[in-house]
């Protein structure tokens, strides 16, 4: 048994966030002893946590005195390795690796210039596009990374309602192809891309519709809503903000789509591949590493209208395809991306680092 801490400096939840909730409730099922290091408020903190996990709140300043705090509980609980998410977070390791003695491991989840990433004794990153970046933009060295993506555990997805219903309860028809994209709704997203291709399908007399679900970026969201509002919309394209039940959402969807324009290993994608759901995504980062098009999905150029309103119109044609890829990226999900074949990878890491 390996005692582990796991550092996080978000307090709402994203990809990066939910990674790291994930990763500490699967180390504690296996057995390993699991310290939650997270700031006040975190979402992180709030969820249900396995019993051999210890949680401690810190607002995680960049000062000597929180930072020696911190390594006298871990010195106290016998842990030598701090694993940390996020860029903040990576910083703050370092600084408890090089004042402390601990050694540090980072998962680099949205890649930026910052040179403190080359202090981490490893870098773990989700995709071959992320290992680039931090080798020539951040000079981390090629023997200090591992490429292991990230995963997600299908059994949070489960759902015990059945489509009928949860169409009735998000109020979409019975009969309308329905698109969903989960996550902040952002420029970045390229939401608007998306919202350009339904409305084209709507004109052309399609009924399709588009739901999407997360955090909303206000002065975007207010961009598209009043390109909503223009195209007469309201009632086929809909932001419904934050969401707590997204396994229901995702039974009610037909396809999930992801019009971003940049991403690294997006956990939105790897939640509809594990709901059985066909994701159209765009071909930026990470993506390509979870999408292989016709087999469990299909990509498309970012920025690209036309493009997914034609793939969306052929699925729409032929509803055996799409159910067809469902299972598929349901069985690619869970053969490629599910807790038993990463967590032992990330285990290995760690193992490295552990005091002898």
């Amino acid at each position: 048994m390996m005692k582990i801490a796991l550092l996080t400096t978000g307090t709402e939840i994203n990809g990066a966030i939910r990674h790291c909730y994930d990763l500490a409730q699967e180390l504690a099922k296996i057995g390993h002893e699991v310290f939650l290091l997270h700031r006040p408020g975190a979402w992180i903190a709030a969820q249900p946590q396995h019993g051999n996990i210890t949680l401690f709140e810190s607002p995680l300043k960049r000062k000597k005195r929180e930072l020696g705090r911190v390594a006298q509980f871990l010195r106290g609980k016998g842990c030598g390795v701090v694993h940390t998410h996020l860029s903040g977070a990576s910083f703050f390791g370092v600084l408890l690796a090089r004042l402390y003695g601990f050694r540090s491991v980072a998962t680099c989840h949205m890649p930026h210039f910052q040179p403190h990433w080359w202090w981490n004794d490893h870098v773990i990153v989700p995709c071959n596009s992320v290992a680039r970046f931090q080798r020539f933009m951040n000079w981390v060295p090629r023997k200090r990374m591992s490429i292991i993506p990230n995963f997600i555990n299908p059994d949070r997805l489960s759902c015990s309602v059945s489509r009928v219903q949860a169409r009735e309860q998000l109020g979409v028809s019975q009969s309308s192809f329905l698109i969903g994209t989960i996550g902040t709704l952002e420029a970045r997203k390229g939401f608007q891309y998306l919202a350009q291709a339904v409305t084209k399908l709507r004109y052309a007399g399609e009924d399709v519709q588009l739901l999407s679900v997360g955090p909303q970026e206000d002065s975007y969201a207010n961009i598209i809503r009043q390109f909503i509002d223009e195209q007469s919309m309201t009632e086929h394209i809909k932001l419904l903000g934050r969401r707590t039940d997204i396994p229901e959402i995702l039974r009610a969807m037909d396809c999930a789509c992801l019009p971003s324009l940049r991403e690294v290993m997006p956990i939105s994608l790897l939640e509809a591949m594990g709901a059985g759901v066909p994701a159209l995504a765009t071909n930026v980062g990470g993506v390509p590493d979870c999408i292989r098009s016709d087999i469990d999905g299909m990509l498309v150029p970012p920025k690209n209208a036309d493009a997914l309103m034609r793939v969306i119109k052929s699925w729409i044609d032929e509803p055996d395809k799409v159910q067809r890829l469902g299972k598929q990226a349901q069985q690619s999900m869970r053969e490629r991306f599910g807790p038993a074949v990463l967590v032992p990878r990330i285990v290995e890491v760690y193992q490295r680092f552990m005091p002898k």
